[in-house]
């Protein structure tokens, strides 16, 4: 099949290519029926769900229960086709190409002081993330081998991307690293608006802080944004402008209001943005419809991502709440103690557990079905290596005298007689 790459975004450490297909297979049979993953999984076998999501060790075992029944379907399958269409079934169903989607992206990574290689990264993916994260809730992603004239055709890009004024100029100068292998991942960008809409966020600390103070009112995320306002910092895009910890709680009111925060907010869409969707970043008055919204409107996404992420009166939890209640109780069970409790290294699960605080949430909605996706993905392992523990634990206690400061600012308020 002919390809060809095109420059898709680049971050602090990787950048993104798309990889589009010019013309189809020359080798497609077009009398073979096609192939669909999900024709064949009766079980629910090749996407396990979070069902354990408030017990991460019943989850895992869940996981590993169902890899082994995945193993058993793909070698029977593998005994009566042939095999090349054996080949293309395993790969169908255990990569990227999972749900259909025929666009990949190729993450290549830079050249950086503490360089960590994408068989590393793609054995913790494989070895460590996914037996606790099940795969119907993570990004796709394979590990492939590249020449050294993709590493060559990529740079020239990148430096034809900084002629033109298209690249951040903090990038200027930077390229990649030379490897053979690389990863490709399933792209979760939506291009047309009525088709799908995805939207991406952090959700960062779902467990407060096991340094936080008791009694503290604020989850960490939105304690580290109130200080970074008030040392006149820049929000970061990546920290998104809702909480969190108010969408993970499924309570409805809390997370309607989380969720329009979330929809009205350009930076949060992957790819085309829905036509209604204002020019401005500004905050709309909460609706209440009485009837049921227009098809592929805001109030009907609004409505969609509600019954996604909410936890009903019977007990009934959205798979979205889901996803976010699993990820609460694995950065809990990972780091009950915190990383100032630590004067050498951490151990490896206080590093999965600062993965988990710092991956991406896709939320894709299908309009015509309906269904939503959310997966997980920018889920690389964590080294305590290039400065970054001290960082952690700077902030940490930068984190602590804010509060002290916060507090005693309540209390001088409250007993002025008591502090002048």
């Amino acid at each position: 099949m002919d390809v060809e790459l095109r420059f898709r975004t680049e971050g602090n450490a990787n950048v993104i290519f798309r990889i589009a297909a010019l013309h189809p297979p020359r080798d497609a049979c077009p009398d073979d029926p096609p192939l669909n993953a999900r024709d064949a999984d009766v079980h629910g076998v090749l996407e396990p769900d979070w069902r354990h999501s408030d017990r991460p060790l019943e989850q895992r075992k869940f996981n590993r229960e169902m890899r082994k029944k995945r193993r058993e379907l793909l070698g029977a399958y593998a005994d009566t086709g042939t095999l090349q269409r054996a080949h293309e079934f395993i790969r169908a169903v255990n990569q990227h190409n999972l749900t259909g989607q025929g666009d990949t992206l190729l993450r290549l990574k830079k050249e950086m002081p503490f360089y960590q290689d994408d068989e590393t990264t793609y054995n913790f993916y494989i070895n460590t993330v996914a037996d606790w994260i099940p795969p119907r809730h993570l990004v796709e992603q394979d590990l492939i081998a590249i020449g050294n004239d993709i590493i060559d055709q990529c740079n020239r890009e990148l430096r034809l991307q900084e002629s033109r004024g298209k690249r951040d100029t903090n990038r200027h100068g930077t390229s990649l690293h030379a490897t053979n292998k690389a990863l490709v991942l399933r792209d979760m960008e939506s291009d047309d608006p009525q088709m799908s809409v995805t939207l991406e966020f952090k959700p960062k600390w779902l467990w407060q802080s096991p340094h936080a103070p008791e009694g503290a009112t604020r989850c960490r995320t939105c304690a580290l944004r109130t200080k970074r306002n008030s040392e006149g910092k820049k929000e970061s895009k990546t920290h998104g402008v809702q909480c969190p910890l108010s969408l993970a709680t499924g309570e409805p009111s809390l997370v309607k209001d989380a969720i329009e925060m979330l929809v009205d907010n350009h930076e949060n869409y992957v790819g085309c943005r829905p036509g209604w969707l204002q020019p401005q970043r500004t905050r709309r008055s909460s609706t209440f419809p009485l009837q049921r919204p227009a098809p592929k409107s805001r109030e009907d996404l609004i409505a969609i991502l509600h019954d996604h992420f909410q936890k009903k009166p019977d007990g009934t939890k959205g798979e979205g709440y889901r996803v976010l209640e699993g990820l609460r109780n694995l950065q809990r069970m990972l780091d009950p103690r915190g990383i100032l409790s630590y004067e050498g290294d951490p151990p490896d699960d206080f590093l999965l557990a600062m993965t988990l605080r710092d991956c991406s949430l896709y939320v894709q909605v299908h309009w015509d079905s309906r269904r939503v996706e959310s997966r997980l993905g920018d889920l690389d392992p964590k080294v305590a290596r290039g400065g970054k523990l001290e960082q952690w634990r700077e902030t940490e206690r930068g984190l602590l005298d804010g509060r002290c400061e916060l507090e005693l600012l309540r209390l001088v308020l409250r007993f002025p007689g008591h502090y002048s």
